[in-house]
């Protein structure tokens, strides 16, 4: 169970035994003595499931629509709807195999803008004449973006004025060492260099890029390139090593918009050339003041706050911290570089934040509820993170992520999972979106097989061969193929929660005198996105 304390008070969020099922978090999750007398304590809840938003068992707004399944379902506000973005998309699952490469195969929908008594259903941006959806487009210069396989939508807002969506495209930074340094192409930035030879898999994988190894499955199909790129080695990511490196290497993040009402075409507006944001979440505000106070965190179109990592995962003792940037809207109206002022850390006395114009000195959040606090991530696989501002009578921010990766998307997978919460969504809370950051707490387990109502187990939303139906309870089927390497389904390729993504639209007051939100999480087997509610409640 997740808790947060009352706005003002600097002690962390306090966290106890719940009273929903769930597991008490271990010691170093961030348990705490309950608030003392006066201090208002609040509570989540174990979430509960709304409704399959898109896969196997999904019901559409439009009842003939086609899709099979798909994952990320990250979410914002647009023209009084809800517009939803989807990753790597099927239409059926008798062609999901007979596609490779896939191409512009990400999907966009949309919600009703208010939620109502009954879960809402889809509505698929579908193709002209056609029954299922219609690719999301990327275009730069003229020429369009090559979307393949986990090239995907990993972010979207309004600006007042059009649909924004962020991609990340696996585009490297490429350089050239031959040249002097100041003329290699990479961005003059302390710590950045140019590296001759690096090897990256193509398609490439939820890291940009993946270091190619035999022995590995890391790369899925088409195997590896080389080319010449640019590394922070000021990534947390960074530790010199093959691995690390590979995990360095900075992208170029594709801010775009939308053609009109078009919600599946875009053009490129802004390119940022980054490896510490290089899995990006957004939110536009009313006003971000850059101070502890004069700030309106309600959603708006004055500023576009950016937290990112480098990557879904971090392997082998390498971490993927978390960061934060802003910029203020709209974006250019034409293709650009985008220059945001990144959070350097908060003085000691004050508290205040300090800001850079300088990537090279963007500062790790602090993840232990102290002012420059410890910035260590000690979850091996965060996946998507999202954020959402909760209001009165909260008035904090929260933030999800983590969860699990299939084995064959890591290099080390047993290794990678030894870590805090493994295979959990796990929440924190902040009185500032810099933070400092409460410890993190388990919100959704992936559970037992054996225990009814828990993820893996009967009526749970995740497939686990170990799962055995109930007359009440049903457990989540299979898939009949493996989507990563199109064959058979081996036997432990598992559900997995991942990418959980807060819809701000669908936030309410509850009875309780506390808030609902309303999010979608990723489940991988079976293939889809469920629709999750969680209530955050005094305690």
């Amino acid at each position: 169970m997740s808790a947060v304390k009352d706005p003002g008070k600097k002690s962390s969020p306090a966290a106890s035994d719940d009273d929903a099922g769930m597991a008490p978090p271990p010691a170093d999750a961030g348990t705490s003595k309950p608030a003392a007398s006066g201090n208002k304590t609040f509570v989540a809840t174990k979430p509960r499931v709304l409704s399959m938003l898109v896969g196997p068992t999904a019901s559409y707004a439009t009842p003939d629509t086609e899709v099979y399944g798909s994952d990320m379902a990250t979410s914002f506000d647009y023209d009084g709807k809800v517009v939803v973005l989807f990753g790597d998309t099927f239409s059926s699952i008798e062609n999901a195999c007979d596609m490779m490469p896939r191409t512009n195969n990400d999907m966009a929908g949309t919600l009703p803008g208010e939620l109502g008594d009954e879960a809402p259903k889809l509505d698929v941006v579908r193709g002209p004449s056609s029954q299922t959806f219609q690719g999301l487009k990327a275009f730069q210069g003229g020429a369009s973006v090559t979307l393949s396989d986990f090239k995907i939508p990993i972010a979207g807002f309004s600006d007042g004025q059009a649909a924004n969506v962020v991609f990340q495209a696996q585009l490297p930074v490429t350089c050239d060492p031959s040249l002097p340094v100041e003329e290699q192409g990479c961005p003059k930035q302390d710590g950045v260099e140019c590296i001759a030879d690096l090897a990256s898999c193509e398609p490439a994988t939820v890291s940009v890029p993946n270091v190619c190894e035999p022995a590995s499955a890391i790369c899925l199909a088409g195997g590896c390139k080389k080319y010449n790129g640019c590394i922070d080695s000021h990534s947390s990511q960074y530790d010199g090593s093959k691995r690390g490196i590979a995990a360095s290497i900075m992208s170029n993040v594709l801010f775009t918009k939308a053609r009109g009402d078009d919600l599946a075409t875009y053009d490129v507006v802004a390119t940022w050339q980054t490896n510490k944001f290089a899995q990006p979440t957004v939110r536009p505000v009313k006003h971000f003041s850059g101070k502890t106070s004069d700030a309106d965190y309600s959603l708006g179109t004055q500023d576009l706050l950016i937290w990112g990592r480098m990557a879904m995962h971090a392997e082998e003792g390498r971490q993927a911290r978390l960061y934060f940037a802003t910029v203020p809207l709209p974006l250019p109206a034409s293709d650009s570089v985008l220059h945001p002022r990144y959070y350097a850390g908060s003085d000691a006395m004050t508290g205040q934040p300090i800001w850079s114009d300088d990537q090279a000195e963007a500062a790790a959040l602090s993840m232990d509820g102290q002012i420059n606090g410890d910035a260590s991530e000690p979850q091996g696989i965060v996946t998507s993170t999202t954020l959402s501002w909760l209001g009165e009578p909260i008035n904090r921010w929260v933030m999800m992520y983590g969860g699990d990766l299939p084995n064959v998307l890591l290099a080390d997978p047993n290794g990678t999972r030894m870590t805090p919460h493994s295979g959990a969504i796990v929440m924190r809370f902040a009185e500032h979106p810099w933070g400092p950051w409460s410890p993190a707490v388990e919100h959704l387990p992936a559970g037992s097989p054996k225990v009814m109502g828990d993820a893996y187990g009967p009526g749970g939303i995740m497939f686990h061969p170990d799962c055995k139906d109930l007359p009440d309870a049903k457990c989540a089927p299979a898939d009949p193929v493996n989507f990563a390497l199109c064959n058979g389904r081996p036997p432990n390729d598992l559900g997995r929660l991942y990418s959980p993504a807060i819809i701000d639209a669908y936030t309410r007051k509850n009875d309780q005198g506390g808030l609902d939100i309303t999010w979608a999480v990723s489940t991988w087997v079976p293939y889809g996105a469920y629709l999750m509610q969680s209530s955050i409640n005094p305690e």
